[in-house]
């Protein structure tokens, strides 16, 4: 939630897209946790899956929403390769690493 209100500027949990997921876990969270990690990654990952099933079974989103959504949780493989690449850039590859869904406009 902090991310959302402080760095995302939503104003409710349903502003959330798929964009938001991976600026989210894809940048901001490999650069300010202490220790970040794949487990603590894919755990968010399934939460946020969850959680927005839950919102759309209430009707608080659309099937469509809920889609988009599940897509980017499902990809793992790109979370995986922004965890890895972020330790192993230098220079000009670490800047374009951070631009890329850089929250800090």
């Amino acid at each position: 939630m902090d991310y959302l209100f402080v760095y995302d500027d939503a104003m409710n949990i349903l502003d959330v897209s798929g964009d938001t997921i991976r600026t989210f876990l894809g940048n901001w969270y490999i650069r300010k946790f202490m220790n970040p990690s794949m487990p603590g990654i894919k755990s968010y990952l399934k939460s946020i899956s969850d959680f927005f099933t839950f919102l759309n079974e209430k009707g608080f989103i659309s099937k469509g929403e809920l889609s988009e959504i599940k897509e980017v949780c499902r990809d793992k493989a790109w979370f995986e390769m922004r965890f890895r690449t972020y330790f192993e850039a230098r220079g000009d590859d670490f800047y374009e690493w951070i631009q890329e869904y850089n929250y800090d406009f």
